[in-house]
């Protein structure tokens, strides 16, 4: 490899490679030529044209753009629409556009929007334009509105109606008085197989709002394609298993703990390298923010809609950064303990060492492979997609949206940066390294490698199963050669080459369309991929300057020469902590305000019952309900058929609507009839059978007093039946009117009627107002009656809420959702903190790892069992589109892991506690214990109180969640007990940290106090709907509880607090029992209080000895 020859072949070699790939490309990979000669710049000019000549959008609008492709057109098309030819045919021919740019105009605020809609050369091609509810217009019949469709979509938007048969004709009445009308039109020739090219034309009042071309794809291709990407997904997850329990428990856990011992970790740089590659993704994100406006909802205001980005963006730097750091620590830790050959990684770009031939030759050589990787590809997309029949969907080389962000190069370098860099560590580096150190470990090294290697080339593969290939293990069979290929390169030259290869061949593919674009300024974004690209290049070059000549990699380069720092016996560093006294006038006081708190509980817990009735009926007795409604329609439901029951507590529907605008007491009349109550929602359905079969279900709604409503019956769209005019549709309809609610045809008013024409029959959706309720000040109780075919497939009550109250409630709910973010990243974020510190302390024997084994056993049995006891919701919430072994297996495979992961983090948090308490005051334990049952009582209170200012009225609902479990009274009984050891985990070590840095609360007292205030704070859950006052309310009573507690009672001794969250935990628990929302509520309730009590018990006396005999045994007692 030092000879010249060599690197004149090599470089021979990837130039023919490179000619082959560009060669055979196009037809290995089908490609659509598409003429694009519409820029983003031409198109918005041209839609502001149309907008102001059609009087389209709201005044003043704000304006984006995107160039899309109709994915799901696509697929059916390309799959079973006649295959890539017939798209490929469509395309050319202009009967379809798939490929379409789209501009909207929208207004902060403003529900009047419009989206304009151009074919890649320029034509316009449909718009969309979005009226408010209420604005006025006219009431025309169904042949006027018509006319006025059909000429205007010919006249303005060029549309040859000529070509199409007129199949569907709805109307709707809106609450102003405009009636709107949808006219859906359908080629009878060409068609696509079940597919069809249709139109949508829309007339709100005398206005054409909509012109829109789209295809009909059939539920059953839906479903089968759903079916069979349900394989790739099982893949995937498989992946995601094999990573997080192989690499992320295995590697970064066990492996970084061991390395740890021996002093073998080196983690500036890692972090330094996984905030740089969090840093470009979280860069990459608001890259792409002129192309977010696309999906912004305009009921927003737009410094909400800017939070919500920003928090997502912050939380997944934060989220990557920590991840992305483990991951290159690890990897480099491995590495250089089993690969002694390999240069040191972190010092291959430092000054002799990156002007070294070592160095320069593997970064060239990383460089030179990517033509042989990317001729692979090719060669092999060739003879599947030829030979074997293996699909990929089409592609476009030019995506224009690329040009729409700021800096088009940043989303190119950024996404190949954080997959080469990081997937070549912790999925190549962690598993070969780690299999290699076992290896030695047992006197195997050649055998585990190979083990390793084959292992990540399996993991590697699956991870990237679930793209949109078929058949589904098609990308991991085309990435086993390529998986070993960087298993070799990283075996013999270390993570470089590898890591500099794979970035350089993502960006080949991530950069295609700015390479291929004609754009002003198009060539600097050309220039600075290229020179982002060749970044390992650059640094050589100027080490190799800076140096002056050609350097060789000398031993102490080498991993082999790096030697751990010798141990250096440190007395711990303990922060004087003032050992402050509890007077016997304050132990009273706690005494007292536990008392009283529990008189204030009491009460709350009084005034708080639940108005609701009970839901008395068991599950079994609810599935038997509903097969008796099924039967009385003339079902009989097959073997086959799954009766699946779950608990409804009634709050999904509009109670907080009714409850503001009508009041409390119109909301409590209409519970039950058109707003929802506490009720058994049974699904029958099947999971056997044809997959488009599968579509049929069944629902029925069980009231507390065993009546069935609401019966509903999903008929797949394939199934043959009537196809009924309007008129004869509406006869039905107002039969069932008075047949399921009593209603004759004068005390109704009919708002719309929508037909959906279907392959083998015809369905009509009539919705009406019921003119017997007394007129509510906002909303309609209404009643909506599904026919399907003739059979009447449902016919269900529910209150209208009017435009603006929802854009209004999702606006509350994106504000909720930034606060869910926040709570996230604090909670989850403190308890890894916890177990990464209790990780490090372990490792350097200051641990109590029979608390960690106690900790992580219980939460993981208790979690595992919880979650088996809930298998009825699980089957209840699967789709009938996927095969259910494989939904069942990932679902368990999913679980598996993420249980581990929750019980290893509050195992490490849990076993660094009685360390992190060395020093800090303490009580004697009987007083201890008491003071602790006084705390709890105080924080119950405050929870009380907070939770009563921040629910409203119409947010008290019971708790039926129980009865979604095979055995309630074990969910009852088992749901305190992981909340409670988190709850310990995360507390202690946070109180203990705040007691250390301020020194038992003698300094730095303010920031300390304002910390845990923010944590009280965001303790209270999210607001319920838009009661944002009552909320911040709720959280102040949190954090001033918090504060005071802590500062006046826990830090006298901390092992006070699993007793105080224990008490919580019973006083909650018993309070959601004495509801008696259901049978098991008590029984499994008082169950539920004696475990968290005894738990709360048991971690408390554990504690008190762990710390005794840490203060007694030293700094590394291991108890």
């Amino acid at each position: 490899m030092n000879r010249p020859a060599f690197w004149v072949a090599f470089a021979v070699i990837s130039i023919g490679a490179a000619f082959v790939g560009i060669r055979y490309f196009p037809r290995a990979f089908s490609i659509v030529s598409l003429d694009i000669t519409m820029d983003r710049d031409r198109a918005l000019g041209e839609a502001r044209t149309i907008a102001q000549r059609n009087r389209l959008g709201p005044p003043g609008f704000r304006e984006a753009a995107s160039f899309a492709l109709d994915t799901e057109a696509q697929t059916f098309i390309e799959l079973e629409g006649g295959g890539k030819e017939a798209f490929t045919a469509m395309m050319r021919s202009g009967l379809y556009a798939a490929y379409t740019w789209r501009v909207r105009h929208f207004r902060e605020g403003e529900t009047n929007e419009s989206t304009i809609r151009f074919t890649p050369d320029g034509v316009p091609y449909g718009f969309v334009e979005t009226l408010k509810e209420e604005a006025p217009g006219a009431a025309l019949d169904a042949a006027a509105a018509r006319a006025i469709a059909e000429r205007d979509a010919a006249s303005r938007w060029g549309v040859d109606l000529a070509r199409y048969a007129l199949v569907e004709q709805g109307q709707d009445r809106r609450t102003g008085g405009r009636v709107d009308h949808t006219f859906t039109y359908e080629r009878p020739s060409p068609t696509l197989n079940d597919g069809r090219y249709r139109l949508r034309l829309v007339v709100s009042g005398d206005r054409l709002t909509e012109v829109t071309p789209f295809i009909r794809i059939p539920e059953a291709f839906s479903r089968r394609y759903a079916s069979m990407r349900a394989a790739n997904e099982a893949i995937g997850i498989g992946s995601v298993v094999g990573m997080a329990l192989l690499y992320v428990l295995g590697g970064i856990g066990v492996g970084l703990f061991f390395m740890l011992r021996k002093r073998y970790v080196l983690w500036r740089h890692a972090a330094a390298w996984g905030l740089a590659v969090g840093a470009m993704q979280a860069l990459a994100a608001i890259n792409e923010l002129p192309l977010i406006w696309m999906t912004y909802d305009t009921a927003l205001p737009r410094s909400t809609f800017l939070a919500q980005q920003i928090a997502l963006v912050a939380a997944g730097f934060i989220g990557f950064s920590v991840f992305f750091g483990l991951s290159f620590v690890a990897a480099e830790t491995l590495t250089r303990r089993a690969f002694g050959h390999h240069p040191q990684f972190w010092r291959v770009w430092s000054r002799e060492p990156g002007a070294s031939v070592q160095v320069a030759g593997r970064t060239v050589a990383g460089y030179l492979l990517v033509s042989l990787f990317f001729a692979y590809d090719v060669l092999l997309y060739l003879v599947t997609t030829k030979m074997l029949g293996w699909w990929s969907p089409s592609e476009a080389l030019l995506h224009p949206d690329v040009l729409a962000t700021y800096a088009p190069w940043l989303s190119a370098i950024a996404n190949s940066f954080q997959a080469g860099f990081w997937e070549e560590a912790l999925f190549r580096a962690v598993p070969i390294a780690g299999a290699a150190l076992i290896g030695d470990r047992v006197g195997q090294r050649r055998l585990f490698i190979v083990l390793g290697f084959i292992v990540q080339a399996i993991v590697f593969g699956a991870g990237h199963a679930p793209y949109p290939n078929q058949p589904s293990f098609a990308r991991p069979v085309e990435l086993i050669l390529p998986s070993i290929g960087f298993g070799l390169l990283y075996l013999y030259f270390g993570l470089l080459p590898g890591i500099v290869l794979h970035f350089t061949f993502d960006v080949v593919w991530f950069a295609l369309p700015i390479f291929l674009a004609q754009a002003p300024g198009i060539l600097l974004q050309k220039g600075l991929v290229v020179v982002m690209t060749l970044v390992p290049l650059w640094m050589v070059l100027w080490r190799r300057v800076q140096v002056g000549r050609w350097t060789r990699l000398s031993p102490a380069d080498l991993n082999a020469a790096w030697t751990p720092p010798p141990a250096v016996e440190r007395p711990v560093a303990i922060v004087p902590v003032t050992h402050a006294t509890l007077g016997t006038r304050a132990k009273t006081a706690w005494f007292a305000a536990g008392g009283l708190s529990a008189i204030v509980i009491v009460f709350l817990a009084v005034a708080d019952r639940s108005r609701t009735p009970p839901l008395n009926l068991r599950s079994a007795e609810a599935a038997d309900l509903a097969r008796q409604a099924i039967a009385r329609r003339g079902a009989a439901l097959a073997p086959r058929w799954r009766v699946m029951p779950m608990p409804d507590n009634g709050s999904s529907g509009a109670h907080e609507f009714v409850s503001e605008t009508a009041g409390e007491a119109r909301r409590t009349e209409l519970v039950g009839r058109y707003l929802p109550g506490p009720r058994w929602n049974v699904r029958a359905a099947s999971f056997e059978g044809d997959v488009a079969d599968r579509a049929e279900e069944w629902r029925v709604y069980i009231t507390p007093a065993g009546e069935a409503r609401g019966l509903q019956h999903r008929l797949p769209e394939g199934r043959a039946g009537a196809a009924l005019d309007e008129a004869a549709a509406r006869t039905l309809a107002v039969r069932a009117l008075a047949d399921r609610f009593g209603l004759q045809r004068n005390q109704v008013r009919e708002i719309s009627a929508k037909p959906a024409r279907l392959k083998a029959r015809t369905d009509w959706t009539f919705t009406f107002v019921d003119t017997t309720v007394a007129p509510l000040p906002k909303g309609e109780p209404r009643v909506e009656v599904q026919i399907a075919g003739d059979e009447l497939a449902s016919a269900g009550r529910f209150v209208y809420v009017p435009e603006e109250w929802e854009r209004q409630q999702r606006a509350a709910s994106t504000r909720n959702l930034v606060l869910q973010v926040l709570q996230t990243l604090v909670f989850a974020g403190m308890l890894v903190a916890a177990a990464v510190t209790g990780l490090i302390a372990w490792s350097r024997r200051r641990y109590t790892p029979r608390l960690f084994l106690a900790g992580a056993a219980l939460m993981l049995l208790i979690s595992m069992v919880r979650t088996a006891n809930n298998w009825p919701t699980v089957l209840a919430s699967l789709t009938t589109a996927a095969p259910l072994p494989l939904q069942v297996i990932g679902g368990i495979a999913v679980a598996l892991v993420g249980l581990t992961l929750i019980a290893v983090l509050v195992g490490l948090a849990l076993g660094a506690l009685p360390h992190a308490l060395r020093g800090t005051s303490t009580l004697d334990g009987g007083e201890a214990l008491r003071l602790g049952v006084a705390a709890g009582l105080v924080a119950a209170a405050a929870a009380a109180a907070a939770t009563a200012l921040r629910t409203p009225v119409w947010a008290h609902v019971p708790d039926l969640s129980a009865l979604g479990s095979t055995v309630p009274v074990l969910r009852l009984a088992l749901d305190p007990i992981t909340t409670l050891l988190t709850r310990t985990a995360v507390l202690i070590a946070a109180l203990a940290a705040v007691e250390h840095a301020t020194s038992g609360w003698t300094r730095r007292r303010v920031p300390a106090a304002l910390l845990l205030a923010i944590v009280g704070l965001l303790a209270g859950g999210l607001p319920a709907g838009s009661h944002l006052g009552g909320w911040l309310l709720g959280g102040l009573v949190l954090a001033a509880a918090l504060l005071v507690t802590y500062t006046r009672l826990l830090r006298f001794d901390l092992t006070m607090v699993p007793i105080a969250l224990g008490t919580l935990a019973i006083v909650i628990t018993l309070a959601r029992g004495v509801e008696r929302a259901h049978p098991a509520a008590l029984s499994g309730s008082v169950i539920g209080a004696l475990l968290a009590g005894g738990v709360a018990w048991w971690w408390f006396r554990a504690l008190r000895q762990a710390r005794t005999a840490v203060d007694a045994g030293g700094p590394h007692a291991q108890v």
